[in-house]
C-alpha cells in the first residue's frame, strides 16, 4: 500500500516445482496454466485538491513579497502539475504589488509549493492596501486535479510611511488688527489619505 498517484499495476507468477520428498517424485507435476497473471488494483482516490493554506496575509509595504502557500492533500504525480493564481486589485493597485498572475508547479511528491508575490515600497502616507488572489486551473490540466474551498485569499499592506509635518518659515509676524495670520505648513511627504 502506497500513496503515489498510480495506475493499476501487474506482475506474473510462474509455477516451478522445488525438491520433492522421495516419495513425491514423479507424482507432483506443474500443470497448466504455469503462469498466473496478477493485478494490483489501485484503490486509493486520486483526486487532488489544492488550496490557500490560509485566506488571509499581511505584509508590511518594505517586506519586499508576500510568499502565498499552496497545499494538496495527496502528493503530485509523475510530471506535476500547474495552477494558477489571478490576482484582482481591492483597494492596492498594480502600483503596489507586481503581478497580473502567476503559475505555481508542484514537483512530483510535493505536497506545498509556494508563490512569492512582490510589494512595491513607496513613499506615499497611506491607508491599509488589499489585493485578492483566485486559484484556478489551467486549461488542459488533468481531471484528478481540483480547487478546494479555500481558493481565494486576500493580501493585506500594511504601509510603513510617515510624514513629518512643520512651519515655513517659523518665525511669523502679524498686526493686532489684521485678524488672521496665514500660516505655511510644509510635509516631507506626499500622503493618499481622502
Amino acid at each position: 500500500d502506497d500513496t503515489d498517484i498510480e495506475e493499476d499495476e501487474m506482475f506474473e507468477g510462474m509455477l516451478v516445482l522445488g525438491d520433492l520428498h522421495p516419495d513425491l517424485e514423479g507424482r507432483v507435476v506443474v500443470g497448466s496454466p504455469e503462469i498466473a497473471t496478477i493485478t494490483i488494483v489501485v484503490y486509493e482516490p486520486k483526486d487532488i485538491t489544492v488550496q490557500f493554506d490560509q485566506t488571509e496575509y499581511s505584509v508590511a509595504e518594505n517586506g519586499g513579497f508576500v510568499s502565498l502557500q499552496l497545499i494538496a492533500d495527496k502528493p503530485a504525480p509523475e510530471g506535476g502539475y500547474s495552477v494558477m493564481i489571478f490576482f484582482a486589485d481591492d483597494s492596492a493597485g498594480l502600483q503596489d504589488y507586481d503581478n497580473m498572475s502567476l503559475s505555481v508547479f508542484f514537483d512530483e511528491g510535493q505536497t506545498t509549493a509556494t508563490a512569492d508575490v512582490k510589494i512595491e515600497n513607496d513613499t506615499i502616507l497611506e491607508h491599509l492596501e488589499t489585493f485578492t488572489g483566485q486559484l484556478s486551473l489551467p486549461e488542459g490540466t488533468a481531471d484528478f486535479i481540483t480547487i478546494g474551498p479555500s481558493d481565494k485569499a486576500t493580501i493585506d499592506i500594511t504601509d510603513n510611511d510617515a510624514v513629518e509635518v512643520n512651519f515655513d518659515p517659523s518665525i511669523y509676524s502679524v498686526c493686532e488688527n489684521d485678524g488672521s495670520v496665514e500660516l505655511i505648513l510644509v510635509a516631507n511627504a506626499s500622503a493618499s489619505y481622502g
